[in-house]
């Protein structure tokens, strides 16, 4: 028999903990003959056990014959979703929760439950398992508990009876709530902004004479943009008929729908409760479903992509979406999902929303009562028990962490504090040193600059470092890249354009000389221009005067200038392709960028900085490059210099599962070859001071990595360091 063919076509079986059951086969004497699809998370001896004895050996069936007990006929409910509470259910009895359960867990609650059904003279049973098992079982480490509504501990793990050094399972288990044992504290802030009482124009909706069967969708006049913001909706309301609404997260602005979001809220009568998202169901879980019948607070939160959902105060679904609104799209809003024949009556709302960031986000902590020296980091799930809502709580230690942080925090912040805006331009080594100190010079006394490099240098940081450098830091500072704009328009994005100067000049605008009145104008990549733009250019530069296209009035210029080119300028004036004259007024003051193969003892500050930013992006904890990531790094020529080193770690850390970025990860996309540079290691007596110096700051301080390079003893390394009087540490980035 094919059970999957048999009954694909009953959508009752999505109700059955996410595909978390087993189905057996059953004789008319209730003698289990043959399992299907039982969840391998089990232990198989329960395989044993359960065939070819009666059924009532493990789960509390009543005490008459098997075959006088009732049986849910499922041909009849083929084309309904009924709820598992409108089905009877048979709970576990303790030999199967003994069989089920590790001996590092203990528990109170039944771990199992049992649904018969008859099906074409066919008796088989679902039986399902509790949710949360499995996430104590792979998650020893850390203390774990399971408790009700109340508070009430009903479950937990080995870990966790350690905490609690001479308490007994049967003490812990027996009347003990979870604020007798931990002590909880809150930190970070989430209410900014509410708006009370305001949800949408309307009161009381109902549509309990509509006769289509489907969902009436109420959008609520609440946008929210969820690129930056987190936000918790609170609605009152009574349901005078039918059943309560669900409350949909949408990402389309103009769809009320849940095609492009999240479903969540009951579905029927009987408690059922669903989180669908893009109408696929992910969670199913169960509520009482008495609450219905009086006054009741939904409760939705949205925080940096973990959505909740509550009903007067007790905690349904906490589902983490990896996904998130993944269109493209900014705005996302809030909408009500009626249910046919339903009328409800609006109470009243509230509205709590803040951006991310440090100190918005909320976090838990708690110390164990019994012991205060360790603090632990508290994550909360929702999960469910035999329909009945349940919370999962697991205890992180991060003793010490903090004051880790705190000191980490200040000795970045004194480094950064050292030289206003220092961290603008990356880069420990001399070549890098002389430019700071060159353009910290020209800042205050300079009013335009001259900046080569080869692609992906930097210069546009160095550009930007400049301004912020200068008296005009306080002004625009304005980009024009010259090499994306077609000739016949770079004249009229230089100097604006009156209203009908040329054929599309619908309206008057400003120029970017213009727009950096008063601040600093950067010509990206200059030598692309034409000859004729160049004439034009060379005027406004000497003049410091502009005219807009199709204009005559004269507008007086007071501004920075600093152009950029990646080319050989006198190359192109031996072709010429570039006015000698305009390069001699841009060449007044010049800086060359080195490429990054020429720098890389600056390799590792771009990496402490790129790896910052990917995990800010990407939510990911990477803490630094392995010793042979760094290696491989090493050997890379980057053609495409630090943007290239860019890319290489965005990409290493949007992958990496740990915390260091092994050479695996960090996929140049160039293969080493004759482009790439390998190091060669230098004779024991070519250790001189100034070598030992480089590789040292190459190597972060690392003593087995230099010694590697040079192909000598670390005790070799440690001798010539103590002639030269030189210091490992010194050598380490601080961010290390």
């Amino acid at each position: 028999m094919n059970f999957d063919a048999l009954l694909s076509n009953h959508p009752f079986l999505e109700f059955f903990c996410s595909g978390r059951y087993g189905l057996i086969l059953l004789s008319n004497q209730g003698i289990t003959t043959n399992i299907y699809n039982l969840d391998k998370n089990i232990r198989s001896e329960w395989l044993g056990t359960l065939l070819e004895r009666p059924i009532s050996d493990f789960y509390h069936i009543p005490e008459e014959k098997f075959s006088a007990l009732r049986i849910q006929d499922i041909d009849k409910e083929r084309n309904s979703v009924n709820s598992l509470r409108s089905y009877a259910r048979y709970p576990s009895k303790s030999y199967v929760t003994d069989i089920l359960l590790p001996n590092s867990e203990y528990s109170n609650e039944s771990q199992s439950a049992l649904y018969l059904f008859r099906t074409e003279a066919i008796i088989f049973g679902v039986i399902t398992f509790n949710q949360y098992l499995p996430a104590i079982s792979l998650q020893n480490s850390d203390p774990m508990l399971i408790t009700d509504e109340r508070g009430k501990i009903t479950a937990f793990n080995d870990a966790f009876l350690i905490l609690h050094g001479k308490s007994t399972p049967k003490d812990l288990l027996n009347n003990n709530k979870l604020r007798t044992l931990l002590q909880f504290k809150v930190k970070g802030k989430f209410r900014v902004r509410t708006s009370p009482n305001k949800p949408c124009p309307v009161k009381t909706i109902d549509f309990s004479t509509n006769e289509r069967n489907e969902l009436n969708y109420i959008p609520l006049k609440l946008p929210l943009d969820c690129t930056i913001q987190n936000f918790e909706f609170s609605l009152k309301l009574t349901c005078l008929n039918g059943i309560p609404p669900s409350i949909v997260i949408r990402a389309a602005e103009n769809d009320p729908s849940d095609k492009r979001g999240f479903l969540i809220g009951p579905t029927d009568e009987k408690g059922s409760l669903i989180l669908k998202k893009r109408h696929r169901l992910e969670k199913t879980a169960f509520c009482n479903p008495e609450i219905f019948k009086s006054p009741m607070e939904f409760t939705i939160s949205y925080y940096d992509g973990r959505i909740r959902y509550y009903i007067n105060r007790v905690l349904y679904f906490s589902y983490e979406d990896f996904e998130g609104f993944s269109d493209n799209l900014n705005k996302m809003g809030l909408s009500l999902a009626v249910r046919p024949h339903s009328t409800i009556s609006i109470n009243g709302s509230n509205l709590s929303a803040s951006k991310p960031g440090p100190g918005r986000n909320i976090f838990l902590y708690a110390r164990v009562k019994a012991k205060t020296d360790n603090l632990y980091r508290v994550h909360e799930e929702a999960t469910s028990i035999n329909g009945v809502p349940r919370k999962c709580w697991r205890l992180e230690n991060i003793t010490g962490f903090e004051d880790e942080i705190e000191r980490l925090k200040a000795k970045i912040e004194k480094e950064l504090s050292q030289n206003r805006n220092s961290s603008a331009v990356i880069g420990r080594s001399e070549k890098m040193k002389s430019i700071k100190e060159t353009v910290q010079i020209l800042a205050a006394q300079a009013r335009s600059l001259l900046i080569v490099g080869e692609t992906g240098t930097g210069k546009e940081v160095l550009a930007s470092h400049f301004h912020k450098l200068s008296q005009r830091a306080d002004k625009p500072f304005i980009k024009l890249d010259c090499s994306s704009i077609p000739a016949t328009l770079l004249e009229s994005e230089m100097f604006g354009h009156e209203q009908g100067a040329y054929t599309g000049a619908i309206r008057s605008r400003a120029g970017k000389f213009e727009q950096a009145q008063g601040g600093t104008l950067f010509l990206d990549e200059i030598a692309n221009i034409s000859m004729e733009t160049q004439a034009k250019l060379l005027g406004v530069i000497e003049d410091l005067k502009i005219t807009r296209l199709g204009g005559h009035k004269t507008l007086s210029l007071d501004l920075n200038i600093v152009a950029a080119s990646n080319r050989n300028m006198e190359e192109l004036i031996k072709e010429g392709r570039f006015r000698t004259d305009l390069y001699y007024r841009l060449d007044r003051f010049r800086l060359e960028l080195p490429p990054l193969r020429d720098r890389l003892e600056d390799l590792p500050e771009f990496c402490v900085l790129f790896i910052k930013e990917a995990n800010s992006l990407y939510r990911r904890s990477v803490n630094t490059v392995s010793e042979e990531g760094y290696q491989k790094l090493y050997a890379h020529s980057w053609p495409g210099n630090v943007r290239e080193l860019k890319n290489v770690i965005n990409r290493a850390v949007l992958f990496c599962k740990g915390t260091k970025l092994t050479p695996e990860l960090l996929e140049t996309g160039i293969s080493s070859g004759s482009g790439d540079k390998s190091f060669t290691k230098p004779a024991r007596r070519g250790i001189t001071r100034e070598n030992l110096e480089i590789a040292l700051r190459r190597h972060e301080g690392s003593i087995t990595l230099t010694a590697s390079e040079f192909g000598v003893s670390r005790l070799t390394i440690y001798q010539r360091m103590k002639r030269y009087s030189l210091n490992a540490s010194s050598f380490r980035h601080p961010l290390h």
